[in-house]
Parts: structure tokens; sequence; C-alpha cells
């Protein structure tokens, strides 16, 4: 995505968070796919760096540039680059997890590799739920894989190319005026745009999904447990790739006056 197409999701929180160096995200949030501001004091690096990798209290990063939910959230922020090493304000912002996490060493912290689940793997989640009135709808599930796995949530920043989050509509048809989920009164109903985006860790490169609340009445098929969706969406190295099902991923709305 370029620049332009780069969103930005609000944190829960209008005050930052104080965090000590090592916070986790899981511990303080919990499993949350939401935007929170945190403010990070000064000399994590210093303190990861006397401290031993093998202490019960060390804090750790798992990842690069998305990061385990155990991960120290400032410790995380400095390798991503989202804070210097004296600390300060940021976003941290929860995701779907990913088939596994890459070590690497950047801004002089060394980050820790994990294998979580096999890439290519289907997996299934909770379906979308309807947000009338909103130009756009991240649905992050929590992930588990059709031979029932459960792969944890983990967050990023939203400053490099790699977890940058974005929506790119690529071109737009208009369907016939009496296709399934076009709603009388509601000519956007029938729009229909080629999608490329990464909300949350979910990603969709080209695929197409409709405007307004198509999504809810298709998703779940016929005779399907309620509570989870064949979204034909699938675990990969990024996060999950759910480009033969977008309504899966996004929800695309008009916005009205009062937004």
């Amino acid at each position: 995505g370029s620049e332009s197409d780069t969103i930005s999701r609000e944190p829960q929180n209008s005050e930052p968070i104080k965090l000590s160096c090592a916070d986790t995200y899981v511990g303080l949030f919990g499993v949350s796919m939401n935007a929170h501001q945190v403010e990070c004091p000064r000399g994590c690096l210093q303190l990861a760096a006397a401290e031993s990798e093998f202490s019960a209290t060390a804090a750790k990063v798992v990842g690069c540039g998305a990061y385990s939910e155990d991960s120290s959230v400032c410790l995380s922020a400095v390798h991503a680059g989202a804070l210097p090493s004296t600390g300060g304000v940021t976003i941290v912002y929860g995701r779907v997890g990913l088939a596994g996490f890459t070590a690497c060493t950047r801004n002089s912290v060394a980050s820790q590799s994990r294998e979580v689940a096999d890439g290519g793997s289907s997996v299934v989640g909770v379906p979308v739920t309807g947000a009338r009135g909103r130009m756009l709808q991240s649905v992050t599930p929590r992930v588990v894989t059709s031979s029932g796995a459960v792969v944890p949530n983990a967050f990023h920043f939203n400053n490099l190319p790699s977890t940058r989050e974005f929506v790119h509509l690529e071109s737009f048809t208009v369907t016939a005026s009496d296709d399934v989920g076009v709603v009388d009164g509601e000519t956007w109903t029938r729009l229909q745009a080629v999608v490329t985006s990464r909300i949350g860790g979910v990603e969709v490169n080209g695929g197409v999904v409709r405007f307004g609340s198509y999504g809810n009445v298709e998703l779940i098929p016929a005779g399907s447990n309620s509570r989870t969706i064949d979204s034909r969406c699938f675990l990969s190295a990024t996060g999950v790739d759910c480009t033969e099902h977008g309504h899966a991923a996004i929800q695309l709305d008009v916005c009205q006056p009062e937004c």
C-alpha cells in the first residue's frame, strides 16, 4: 500500500497508559485487536542488556515487525523504531497471529524466533458483525487452524512497510439491481470493489468485496456452526490471507452525513 492508502485505527484510550519495560501486550490488554496508546519509560534498552536472557523477569522480543503477544511492548517499540531508547508515547496495534515469528536485530535489540503453526493452513474465526454507517470495518478474529490449533494473537506498530495498515480500492463494478444482497433504496449496495488491504494482520490481495452488509448474510454457509466461518482464509508468514473471501476481512460501506 502507498502512504496515501495508509489508515490509522483510533486508540481505545485518549491518555497514554504508563508501562514498565517488562509489560507484555497480552498481560496488559489480553486478547485485544484494538489500538492502544502507551507511554514507555527511558532505559528499557539498557535494562534488557543488563539482564540475562535466561532470567524469568527479563523482557523479551519475539518477532520482527509483528511481535508475539507475550513480548515486551516497550522493547518491541524500540526494536520496530516506533520509539527511541529514551522512551515516549506511541500506539500499539493488536492483530491476528501468523505462522511463525522470525528473529532479527534492529536498533540494538536482538529478537527471538518462534514457530507457531504450518503456513498455508486454512483458518476459521468469528463472523463479521454489522457496523452500518462506518466507512471501513476491520474484522480480526481469534484464529484457529482447520486442525484445531489456536494461533495466538500478536501486535505491531503502524510504521513499517511490512506491517503498515492500508486499504486500496483498485476498481469498481455495479451488480444487477435484483442481485442477492442489493437493498431497495440503497444504491451503493450494488457496488463491489477489487480491494487490496492489510488491517490487523488480515490481508486481501485483489479480492472482490461488496458494499453494505452483504457479507453478513453470505459469510456463513448453510448448515455451518453459527459461531465460526469456513472463511477460505489461510495462515501465512505475515498473518491471515483472505483474498479468496474478502468479506471475512473487511466490510465496505458508505459514510452517512452524521458520521
